[in-house]
């Protein structure tokens, strides 16, 4: 602040800085916002890994894909298959004997019994569209 050609304190520097602050503000909200998104991704990747519910959606905002596209699960755990598109999807592991067909809003649930390993998921309807997937077992 500085003194005015009336005697009166300037206050266009104080205004200033409020905006400077503000922006600020602004800015950290969204910082922490971002922050807090990535923890609940983590989180729930970690949940999955040490043995919480492995959920895998079919078909998110009506694409070919799977969400997550690699799950991780030790043998024995179930897996929850969310169709949430409006198309019919499998979730097929090949010479595996896992294939489920999963309708549209409808879910489905697999328990894997595979020996710890890396296998290749896909839908066998639109596997050609490039929806497929990793499957860890632990």
């Amino acid at each position: 602040m500085s003194e005015g050609s009336d005697g009166g304190l300037d206050i266009e520097g104080t205004k200033d800085m409020t905006r400077n602050r503000s922006s600020s503000v602004r800015w950290m909200v969204v910082v922490v916002a971002v922050f807090a998104l990535v923890a609940v991704a983590c989180s729930k990747q970690a949940g999955a890994k040490e043995g919480g519910a492995v959920t895998v959606q079919e078909g998110p905002g009506n694409a070919f894909s799977f969400s997550p596209s690699t799950v991780t699960v030790t043998k024995g755990r179930t897996i929850t298959l969310d169709n949430v598109s409006n198309v019919p999807h499998t979730f097929t592991v090949t010479g595996q004997g896992i294939d489920l067909e999963t309708q549209p809003g409808k879910t489905s649930t697999v328990t894997i019994n595979l020996p710890p390993g890396t296998y290749p998921f896909m839908c066998r309807f639109h596997v050609s569209l490039g929806m497929k997937g990793t499957l860890v077992v632990r």
